[in-house]
């Protein structure tokens, strides 16, 4: 089964009309409003009120990367059943459910410049938050050409030239 929370596979489309209006707005962004549909695996006692199972379930997902969608889950609304039953599989005793819901998913890929906030510095990395949320890791191999690591001030990285600015 698919990460976090017990959902199980899942497919994803990229909601056209705001993939459209972020390719005019500027450079993609490490969000994206995506429509996915997922197999949510659902206890038997959730039965009786099965789109609170579902919640509960997508709920405990939120803030998870899950490799079914191909990100950290952010948010979800506009939950929809697709077919009108569940399944049971051979002696399995959980309800798998096709849920189709509207997610914002934290997915920034590879080249993507990020802003984020320095919380750590050591001589093999420097951490980072981004958002405020996500914790990030750059290490030194992959700093910008010229920084150099200066141990003798309690750990800074300088820029080769001696200008510790942060105009980049």
């Amino acid at each position: 089964s698919g990460g976090g929370g017990g959902g199980g596979a899942a497919t994803a489309a990229r909601s056209s009309s705001k993939a459209a209006a972020a390719a005019k707005a500027g450079p993609p962004s490490e969000f994206e409003e995506v429509d996915v549909t997922l197999r949510v695996r659902l206890s038997p006692k959730d039965s009786a009120d099965v789109r609170a199972g579902v919640e509960r379930v997508l709920n405990r997902a939120l803030l998870q990367h899950r490799a079914d969608i191909g990100g950290v889950l952010c948010a979800y609304s506009d939950i929809t059943f697709p077919q009108p039953y569940a399944r049971i599989y051979d002696s399995i005793p959980f309800l798998f459910v096709p849920v189709r819901v509207r997610a914002v998913v934290f997915h920034p890929r590879r080249g993507m410049r990020l802003v984020g906030e320095v919380t750590e510095v050591g001589a093999t990395h420097v951490g980072l938050l981004l958002h405020g949320v996500f914790s990030a890791s750059v290490a030194a191999d992959r700093l910008p050409a010229g920084f150099e690591y200066d141990g003798t001030t309690g750990g800074v990285w300088r820029r080769g030239d001696g200008d510790d600015d942060d105009d980049d």
